[in-house]
């Protein structure tokens, strides 16, 4: 749930910076969504992904450079390699295939 949240408020806050025809930062005045960032900054996380993850993930890197929040991101083959307060992704290169990826996850 706390990660739905997440990619709910940054695919937002992209939607807006998108539209947006100033240099105007679209976390500016959004404290709510900085907080979620600072949160995600102090967690444990290990995302397996595709090309749109990766879309995801330069989308977060872009919105914490923005509210100045220091993101630890890595890339790393397995969960072991994430350390306390990370971002750790890896890159699947197998492309529809859900359950080998949930196979992947679980190894």
């Amino acid at each position: 749930m706390f990660a739905s949240r997440i990619v709910a408020s940054i695919v937002l806050a992209l939607a807006v910076a998108a539209g947006e025809s100033d240099a105007a930062s679209p976390i500016e005045g959004d404290a709510r969504l900085r907080a979620e960032l600072e949160r995600v900054a102090q967690e444990r996380i290990f995302f397996g992904h595709q090309s749109v993850g990766g879309n995801l993930l330069d989308g977060i890197r872009q919105l914490a450079t923005m509210a100045g929040v220091n993101l630890r991101m890595v890339e790393t083959p397995a969960a072991s390699g994430v350390g306390p307060a990370t971002l750790g992704h890896v890159f699947l290169s197998r492309n529809g295939y859900p359950l080998q990826k949930l196979q992947f996850f679980e190894h």
